[in-house]
């Protein structure tokens, strides 16, 4: 039996699959991804005066990636016996080869590192305002991000690019697939509202778009200098799914500035690296 995307699976679900192998069980998956979503509910109970004390304790447990266990148990039971358990493919053949470097640079130090075998030529597309580019970013100074009610953040200036470039790319290359990818829910119910009407077009935020892939994707980063911190885009396994979705192209639309500083090199893994390679290798817009 062959299981694929099983980092995202809670325990309960893979004990599940797992118990219908009669010989052998293939565990396919990225534990260098999101893991298990854990339900509101059970989160929202762990507050409660009968867990007080052990919700550190217990939501640790809770989120941690069975597949990552299985994984490190596999290779301390190889380095006893010597007995292969686990592999880790090494080549990529999804995005343009500067963008799985960068993938495999920043989120796959080490022996997880891959290469990328296909050459530039073979992601090449006739979008006239990237100039056949791999990454682009498109700077968004103003206004600053806002929040509603329930305190999620958006940002219409960074829509409204977005909208523009869709409606120029899908006359350059109306067969493409496109993704537009955001760390938060209110952004995402806003671009749903916006861009109505786009037949190849998937938006999300980034933990739905785990698995997925387009022809060129957008990520709507938010978050601006005028506010402290990153929030959500300081997870390095949401930046690991959000930078690598593409196949022909990836598009940043959010304030440059923000993440042109220590503090973005230090906190927000990939989208410093991203912005340094659009530079050297692609647009600033």
């Amino acid at each position: 039996m062959i299981v694929d995307e099983v980092a995202k699976a809670n325990p309960l679900e893979l004990l599940m699959v797992m118990a219908l192998a009669k010989e052998r069980i293939i565990l396919v998956g990225d534990d260098r991804q999101l893991p298990h979503h854990v339900d509101d509910e059970i989160q929202a109970r762990l507050k409660d005066d009968e867990y007080k004390g052990l919700q550190e304790k217990i939501e640790k447990a809770l989120k941690e990636s069975m597949f990552k266990k299985l994984k490190d148990r596999a290779e301390n039971l190889e380095k006893l016996d010597g007995k292969k358990r686990f592999i880790t493919l090494d080549k990529q053949y999804r995005m343009h080869p500067d963008l799985g470097k960068l993938v495999s640079d920043t989120f796959y130090p080490d022996k997880e590192s891959f290469d990328s075998p296909l050459e530039a030529e073979c992601f090449k597309y006739n979008i006239r305002f990237l100039d056949n580019k791999p990454c682009a970013w498109i700077d968004v100074k103003e206004p600053k991000e806002e929040k509603n009610a329930d305190g999620s953040y958006y940002r219409e200036s960074e829509i409204e690019k977005i909208k523009k470039c869709l409606d120029s790319f899908v006359k350059d290359e109306p067969n493409f697939t496109f993704g537009v990818i955001t760390f938060f829910s209110e952004q995402k119910r806003r671009l749903e509202q916006t861009l109505k009407g786009y037949s190849n077009l998937e938006i999300g935020t980034v933990d739905s778009f785990q698995g997925k892939e387009f022809d060129v994707v957008f990520l709507s980063s938010v978050r601006t200098r005028h506010i402290r911190g990153f929030g959500f885009l300081e997870n390095s396994p949401r930046l690991c799914v959000a930078l690598s979705r593409q196949k022909k192209a990836l598009i940043v639309v959010g304030d440059k500035e923000n993440f042109n500083t220590p503090s973005a090199k230090d906190k927000v893994l990939g989208l410093f690296e991203f912005l340094q390679l659009c530079e050297k290798r692609g647009k600033i817009l």
